[in-house]
């Protein structure tokens, strides 16, 4: 397998990951409650920085919580290779570039006994 074959396979497993993966998706849960109770609390301008590189193999960032200009908020990845957003909305992974305005990492979860008291 060549390296960019390797890293799309990874990119299409992130990609999995951002819809399917429960954790991850009780996180971003909670991160969207969090947004919409401190509207501006823990965002960060896309133009200040973007979320920091997880893997230099692949160039990807660890799963964020985006925003866009219209105030949508969804789960993405920073693709720092291609400069570009992977976001999943409306179960669907999208692929854009200049929509994004912010972006905060998603909250730690609970420990696992806290969470199904």
């Amino acid at each position: 397998m060549s390296r960019d074959e390797e890293r799309y396979r990874r990119i299409d497993h992130m990609a999995r990951r951002l819809y399917y993966d429960g954790e991850r998706r009780n996180a971003f849960i909670a991160g969207v409650e969090y947004a919409y109770a401190n509207p501006m609390d823990m965002w960060v301008s896309v133009k200040d920085t973007l979320p920091p590189i997880l893997n230099e193999l692949d160039g990807l960032s660890d799963v964020v919580l985006a925003c866009t200009e219209d105030g949508i908020r969804m789960t993405g990845i920073y693709d720092h290779r291609e400069k570009r957003w992977m976001v999943v909305f409306d179960r669907i992974t999208h692929w854009i570039q200049d929509n994004i305005t912010h972006w905060m990492p998603l909250p730690v979860l609970p420990e696992r006994e806290e969470m199904y008291k």
